[in-house]
């Protein structure tokens, strides 16, 4: 047997050979026919190598002869074999889609229990649609992404893996059936990240293939979109007959991007191979803080605290305690009354403003949730409008292992957008453990900017009422030099002032009421002058 490779050799060879014949007579078909006899006696001295068989005797053969042939003809066109093998390959296994552009496509695959009985189908559909891509080099790209809990995700195929279609195609064939919960948003992370690193910028339309039933246990919504901004288009498949419709269409964006039929495998090829779109995507310098913080975030429970232990926060105390205690040398020195130094003279520097909001999302706060978000989403009004200068960060918590960083510090998102993000949190419901939404809250702050032209806040909208002790995280914000505010609504509700108080840093000046927010918003509007 020979080599796929070679046999493509050979037939780009003799392509050109015969095309050549037909301008010059002295060539014909008996040529060809010597070239493959010469091959054929060598064919006894093969040797085998990764399961494939290659025979050098064979290409010093085809070469000697090719040369020999060469002399026949005064005007032989050279042949530009590995352009030709890249184009040849991808038609030799499929009848591929043609049309004049490339894409860059990465398949989500969810392998969860969910999906255990329509796993195979899925497996087999994604199959079938890489079959149809141009995949080459110069060509369509794809990567593979399986997934199932919040810590088992991995890239199977990068974009930065060699691009052969047959390789890519064992690939699909060999995904596993992983079984378990599901997490899906934390997936999405994972393949902005491919993504966003891994593609070719500006010159390649975008896709987000996601293969799943949608009964995800982590939210999707902040997730997508991100994945839309880059820009990217993302499609659906689900082909089970229960489905989680909702989630599907958050995932898909409109009800023309999801794929229910099995034969829709071709439908769904022309659709990835006509996402070519301009867009301008920056690639990220080497150890960028976006690519830390989006895998911080990936993590949607407990696991998500990469760095959020206290022993990390504390090694960063040190250095933190200066900025806090000149803080506090200015708060006593020019105090207004909320807790905040009161603006100096002259014209301010521009600075980063690093600002994380902290909801309480538990059973206390139903009724006035979408309040705390409105409020939030006035106060982003007086930050710095550039995304280069304000950093935000969103955090939300209620029981215990339910808080969640749902927007990471740093992200590329300006300040619209991120209005829009706050304005569709999820209520949670359930009991109150306010301590593990402070100490995200302080991881965040932990990885903004610490020079001295830059300012750290938090602030915290709670009724007050944890069910375990706060201290903790509300020492980690003041170890992290932040100015904690509290935010509560008491209008008819009751409120613990006392943990307000110990929230935000032990001064009762920051502790705000629904009542004092045009007070909040000044404060926090002087702040971000720095």
């Amino acid at each position: 047997m020979y080599s796929l490779r070679f046999i493509i050799f050979l037939c780009c060879y003799i392509s050109n050979i015969r095309a050549d014949a037909a301008n010059n007579e002295t060539f014909g078909i008996n040529d060809t026919e010597e070239i493959i006899s010469a091959i054929a006696k060598n064919d006894e001295k093969q040797t085998e190598s990764n399961g494939e068989s290659i025979n050098t005797n064979n290409i010093t053969s085809a070469v000697s002869i090719g040369n020999d042939l060469s002399n026949k003809t005064e005007e032989l066109h050279p042949v530009e074999v590995s352009a030709q093998l890249d184009e040849t390959e991808a038609k030799v296994l499929k009848g591929s889609l043609n049309r004049g552009c490339v894409t860059d496509t990465i398949f989500v695959v969810d392998s969860t229990g969910s999906v255990r009985n329509i796993f195979d189908e899925h497996r087999n559909f994604v199959e079938r649609v890489v079959e149809l891509l141009n995949v080459s080099s110069e060509g369509d790209h794809v990567a593979l992404l399986i997934y199932s809990g919040k810590l088992r995700h991995r890239v199977v195929h990068s974009f930065n893996s060699v691009q052969n279609k047959e390789r890519i195609l064992q690939k699909v064939r060999n995904l596993p059936y992983m079984g378990g919960v599901t997490s899906t948003g934390v997936a999405l992370d994972h393949a902005f990240l491919e993504l966003k690193n891994g593609r070719r910028a500006a010159t390649a339309g975008a896709n987000v293939v996601i293969v799943t039933d949608g009964f995800s246990y982590d939210p999707v919504d902040v997730e997508i979109r991100m994945l839309r901004g880059l820009p990217a288009q993302t499609l659906v498949v689900s082909l089970p007959k229960i489905r989680s419709e909702s989630e599907l269409l958050t995932l898909a964006g409109a009800e023309a991007n999801i794929y229910r039929d099995p034969e829709g495998v071709s439908e769904l090829a022309e659709r990835l191979q006509n996402s070519c779109h301009q867009n301008n995507i920056k690639k990220p310098d080497g150890g960028s803080k976006i690519d830390q913080l989006v895998k911080d975030s990936a993590l949607p429970s407990n696991q998500d605290d990469v760095g959020l232990n206290t022993v990390q926060i504390r090694d960063k105390a040190n250095e933190n305690n200066r900025v806090s205690s000149n803080a506090n040398q200015d708060e006593n020195a020019t105090d207004n009354g909320m807790g905040v130094a009161g603006a100096a003279t002259g014209q301010k520097e521009k600075c980063d403003v690093n600002i994380v909001f902290v909801f309480d999302a538990s059973g206390s706060l139903k009724d006035r949730f979408q309040r705390q978000l409105k409020m939030a989403t006035g106060l982003m009004d007086v930050l710095p409008q550039s995304p280069a200068q304000s950093h935000v960060g969103v955090v939300k918590f209620s029981g215990k292992g339910k808080s969640r960083i749902i927007l990471p510090m740093n992200n590329p998102l300006d300040n619209e957008e991120i209005k829009n993000v706050i304005l569709n949190l999820q209520f949670f419901g359930g009991t109150t453990y306010a301590n593990e939404g402070l100490e995200k809250a302080s991881a965040q702050l932990t990885l903004a900017s610490d020079s001295n032209k830059s300012i750290k806040m938090a602030l915290v909208f709670t009724d007050g009422f944890s069910q375990e002790d706060i201290s903790l995280g509300s020492q980690s914000l003041q170890d992290e030099g932040a100015y904690v505010f509290s935010v509560a609504i008491n209008d008819q509700f009751p409120v613990n002032k006392e943990q307000l108080r110990i929230i935000a840093s032990e001064n009762a000046s920051r502790v705000f009421m629904d009542k004092n927010y045009d007070d909040l918003t000044r404060t926090v509007g002087e702040l971000a002058k720095c």
